[in-house]
């Protein structure tokens, strides 16, 4: 009777949502400041110093053109094992985010910059429907693979990776994918 999410809502882009997922810059500066300093002096960096490779690293989604958020998971497992790593495809529901992603990115033939810079406009950031009907580029936006960031003018944004961590796992991905490497496909499902 139902086959799809017929009434699923995005609330991302919508003020009182944007960073309900995610972890702020500045809850990590105040909610998180005892990990960040202990964090910082095993690093041997300053406070600000480790704040900027995290952000470098974990942070820049956004759903809203405006403000920016850090995954999480990754936050969580960096302060845990004070080593900037890329955690993203490590939780279960990633593993199976990267098979998924690694049949996607193959079955449409799609580069990583193909969507570097890409402009969109405001209604993009709604839901993509049909995952088989929808565009690539609101596909993996709405994935977490693709963020927003400022446009030419206010009713636009671009798109671009959030953080380096996305941009490698991405560039990995893509790579297996030209590369045609059956090896590196089987570690896409084992990881």
């Amino acid at each position: 009777m139902f086959s799809a999410f017929n009434s699923l809502k995005g609330i991302s882009a919508l003020p009182e949502y944007r960073a309900v997922c995610c972890y702020t810059h500045d809850e990590l500066k105040t909610v998180f400041s005892n990990h960040a300093e202990a964090t910082a002096k095993k690093l041997g960096l300053s406070v600000k110093a480790l704040l900027d490779r995290m952000q470098a690293y974990y942070g820049g989604f956004c759903f809203d053109g405006k403000t920016h958020a850090y995954s999480p998971f990754s936050v969580l497992q960096f302060l845990d094992e004070n080593d900037f790593q890329n955690y993203w495809f490590e939780t279960g529901t990633s593993q199976s985010l990267a098979l998924y992603l690694y049949l996607y990115l193959r079955n449409k033939k799609l580069t990583a910059d193909e969507f570097r810079g890409l402009s969109v406009s405001q209604n993009f950031a709604r839901p993509p429907g049909e995952l088989d009907q929808a565009y690539p580029e609101s596909f993996l936006y709405q994935s977490g693979c693709l963020s927003l960031r400022p446009g030419n003018s206010p009713d636009n944004y671009t798109l671009d990776y959030p953080n380096r961590e996305v941009l490698e796992s991405m560039s990995w991905l893509l790579m297996c994918n030209f590369s045609g490497s059956e090896r590196a496909a089987a570690e896409v499902k084992e990881s």
